[in-house]
Formats: C-alpha cells, structure tokens, sequence
C-alpha cells in the first residue's frame, strides 16, 4: 500500500480505495459549517456537549479565545469555543438530580423534562436575575477560571430561575465571543442537540444575538 502526504488549500483528489475517490481531508468544524451554514450572512450557533459560535469570513480576525481557521475558496472560519455548552446544562440537571434523589422524588428519573416544565411555569418579566457565568470548566486561554452565580436575591433564587439563567449563561458566553470577533452577521443557524431540542436556549439565543434562529432539516449536522 502506498501513500503520499499533501497539504493543499484545494479540492484534490489524493487517489482511490477499491474504486472509491479519497479527497484531501478538512477539518471536522470546517465540513459541519460546510453542511449546514449556506447562507454567509448568518452566523452558526452549535451546541453540544461543549459550543461554537462560527462565521465565515473573507478576512482574518484576532480575539481573546478567537481561533482563525482556514476555509474553502480562501476563506476563513472565525471560531469562538465555549468548553462548556450542554455540559453546563447537564451540571445543573446532575445538582436537581441529587436534590430530588435526597427527597426520594420519582422525578429524579426524568429531571430534563422537569426542567422544562420548570422553564414553561416560570414568571415572565423577572427584574431581579440570576447571572450564571457557565464558564464551569475555564476557557481556552483561562483554564483555571471557574463559573459563578451572582444577582441572588430571597426573590430570584428558585429553581425555575436558576434554569433559565443556566440557559442564558450559555448564550451570554457565546455571544461575548462573537462581539470579540470584529464582524457583524445578520440572522442565526442553530446546530446540535443541546439547542436543537431545548426551545427556551432558541428563544434566548434570538433575544441576544437579534436575529432569526433557523435549525437545519437535517439530523447530525454538526
């Protein structure tokens, strides 16, 4: 078997395997941007176990936690990495857990549908907010940094409210990274579970980044 390396900034056939082509391989962000972001004036949001804010870019750019990487047609992909995305929300149902696991609760089995039922019967209009700094595993550049709860209050620290502003949290850091990036994008694509089936994450998602979140028709986009 033989077999050569290249490095290439173009679409290039390196050879076959049984009669199938085999192609020079890109970057697993840069193919789940290709497959879902179509349109270039919408910035992707992608949410997993950890989240993305990517836009692309004919430009470079340079930014605290903001990573350049290379593109198709000489582009570039503007990065910003949240080490914790679903994982945050994930933190904070492992915490309920263990509240209604203490008290013998039978919903300590299905705690994420009792978040949601949690965020569907919360007030409207809250004045007085939680903010989560969801920043639970540190950042990139700060990997000792840890998150934090500030705003408590005897009105504001209830479980429906600690849920939505784990959520927000999520979106705030994202959306810190984005205005590091220097580019303004009109419109949202969301990818990945973590936002693709959490409506209040959505809903946040649109308030802060002002835009329409569009969830490709797809499955496993990212």
């Amino acid at each position: 078997y033989e077999y050569s390396a290249e490095i290439t900034d173009e679409y290039t056939l390196a050879g076959s395997y049984r009669g199938i082509p085999v192609s020079i391989a890109i970057g697993d962000n840069q193919a789940s941007v290709f497959s879902t972001l179509t349109d270039e004036e919408k910035l992707l949001l992608n949410v997993g176990t950890g989240s993305l804010v990517s836009v692309i870019s004919d430009k470079m750019a340079e930014g605290k936690d903001i990573e350049c990487r290379p593109y198709f047609e000489h582009k570039y992909l503007i990065v910003g990495a949240a080490l914790c995305g679903g994982r945050a929300y994930m933190i904070l149902k492992n915490f309920f857990a263990a509240v209604l696991a203490s008290a013998q609760k039978e919903a300590a089995a299905n705690v994420y549908e009792w978040m949601e039922d949690l965020l569907k019967g919360r007030t409207e209009g809250q004045t007085s907010r939680l903010r989560v700094d969801t920043r639970f595993a540190g950042t990139r550049s700060e990997p000792s940094l840890r998150g934090s709860i500030t705003g408590i209050g005897g009105d504001n620290f209830t479980p429906a409210e600690l849920t939505y502003s784990v959520l927000e949290g999520m979106i705030l850091e994202l959306h810190e990274l984005y205005t590091r990036m220097g580019v303004t994008r009109r419109g949202i694509v969301g990818s990945g579970n973590g936002i693709r089936r959490n409506e209040t994450l959505i809903r946040l998602a649109e308030e802060h980044f002002r835009g329409r979140l569009y969830l490709p028709v797809h499955l496993e986009e990212a």
